[in-house]
């Protein structure tokens, strides 16, 4: 019998193949959802929500390009192409 030591317990190898063989999954448990009470309502949007997300969208893309045209100007300016 082969005897493993772990945190100064001394187990047999059957001991540990109880303890550590099969793994544990917890979905496999239940098949429900718990995180969806109700449908969300296709019918009738947030529109606050997709306001927000667009405006931000739109906030986002403008700064990109406005910051990319100010680096191609320096970058011009630096390297003496303009």
């Amino acid at each position: 019998m082969r005897l493993y030591a772990f945190k100064w317990q001394v187990y047999s190898y059957k001991a540990i193949s109880y303890r550590f063989g099969e793994p544990f999954c917890p979905l496999s448990a239940s098949s429900r959802s718990k995180f969806y009470i109700q449908e969300p309502p296709h019918g009738s949007p947030n529109w606050l929500k997709v306001g927000l997300t667009l405006g931000t969208s739109v906030f986002l893309w403008i700064y990109l390009i406005k910051q990319h045209n100010e680096d191609v100007l320096e970058y011009k300016r630096r390297n003496g192409l303009e």
